[in-house]
Parts: C-alpha cells; structure tokens; sequence
C-alpha cells in the first residue's frame, strides 16, 4: 500500500515497483477505484458471466488480464468490506471466479494499492485481513522534503524538454520554487515547469517571472 497526498506520485512509485520486480515483463494495470460504485468494481476486477436472452456475455477481470503481472488500485479506500474480503481470499487461494460464474480461474498477480488518506486513519477504512497482508509505503509531501526540489525539477525538465535543449533556472528561480508550499506536490511542479518552459518564450534561463503558481491552491 502506498500511501501520500494527491500528487505526490503514488502511480510513479506503483510503475517502478512493478518495473524492478520480477514481474516486469507481465501486464501492469490501473484502475482508479474513486466515484465507482461496488458493482463497477467487482466486474471490473473479477470479470462476470451473464445470460440474457439466451445469449452468454463473459468479460475477463482485470485479476485475470493482467495474471503474471501488477495490478495498481489507486483511491483503494473506495472498496467496499465485502470487495475486501474477496480480494483477500484471492490473495490466500490464487483463485478468482467471475460473478455468475461456478468456475474458479488461478491467477497469479502483485496487488498495489494507493490512498491519499491518512495512515492513523486507514485502520478505519480497510478490512483487517487485507491490513495484515499490506507492505506500506508513506510518500511525504513536497513541502516537507524541500532538499528533493531541485533534483526533482532537473529530471523533470529533462523528460519536457527530451529533444530539445534543456533552459537553465536561475537563482532567483530556484529560490522561488524552493519557497513555494506546494499543494499540489509532485503534479504541480510538474504544471508549473511545463508553463515556465513556454513562458520563458525559448531563452536558455527560466527567471522568476516565468513560474506562474495557482493562487487558490497556494493560499488553501
């Protein structure tokens, strides 16, 4: 379970887990668990076999799908008690069975899963069995971690500019992104760097000026 604030990069660190596993070579599947009703998401997950009108419809869960590879839920705090528990007699039997379905279906896959809430307050939220069977990585947010900044904005501005040459910060700069409390972490360094790089209209320095901050989200 990875576990930080919107922005942080919770799917970042899933991807790069899944890439240094042993199972980088299988299928690496997102779903995103917020708004979902519990329906939705068990279909999606363990698949389903429906008749109607005489016709059989089978769809394959993303358990299945994605078997010899990761699957990342992100907003996992959206799964229903009973979604829980299915999900652990999944991870005890490597077994999956599609909703009105009989048969049962190994599958061998790595479950990531990501929450923006706290962690004291995850106890409340996500059955315990599951809770016992979770590895759990805490992101810190940008704003407590500001030594990471600048290391942060040269890969990122590398990754934007990949094929172009790449604009310096100046000092003034650095400093102002050093001092922003970013509340949108990760993601809105990310923004900020993409509107600096248009901003500063093609010359080889990034100044002050150029780093247009959202005012709500800075002052929430």
């Amino acid at each position: 379970m990875i576990v930080g604030e919107t922005g942080v990069g919770k799917g970042v660190l899933a991807r790069w887990l899944h890439e240094q596993s042993d199972r980088s070579n299988g299928p690496l599947v997102n779903l995103g668990c917020a708004g979902r009703d519990a329906e939705y998401l068990e279909n999606e997950l363990f698949g389903y076999e429906k008749l109607s009108n005489g016709v059989v419809t089978r769809k394959a869960g993303l358990f299945e799908t994605a078997s010899g590879g990761t699957v990342f839920l992100d907003d996992v705090i959206e799964l229903s008690s009973n979604l829980q528990a299915h999900l652990v007699e999944m991870l005890e039997t490597g077994l999956v069975r599609r909703l009105g379905s009989s048969r049962q279906r190994p599958v061998d896959v790595r479950i990531v899963i990501a929450t923006n809430e706290n962690l004291a307050e995850l106890s409340g939220y996500v059955h315990a069995p599951l809770w016992q069977r979770l590895l759990t990585f805490e992101i810190p947010a940008l704003r407590n971690r500001p030594e990471d900044i600048s290391a942060l904005t040269e890969d990122l501005l590398q990754r934007l500019c990949r094929g172009t040459v790449t604009p310096e910060l100046s000092k003034t700069a650095k400093r102002a992104l050093r001092n922003h409390p970013w509340p949108g972490n990760i993601r809105e360094l990310k923004n900020v760097l993409e509107r600096a790089i248009i901003y500063s209209g093609g010359r080889p320095e990034i100044l002050p000026q150029d780093l247009i901050f959202d005012r709500l989200r800075s002052n929430a």
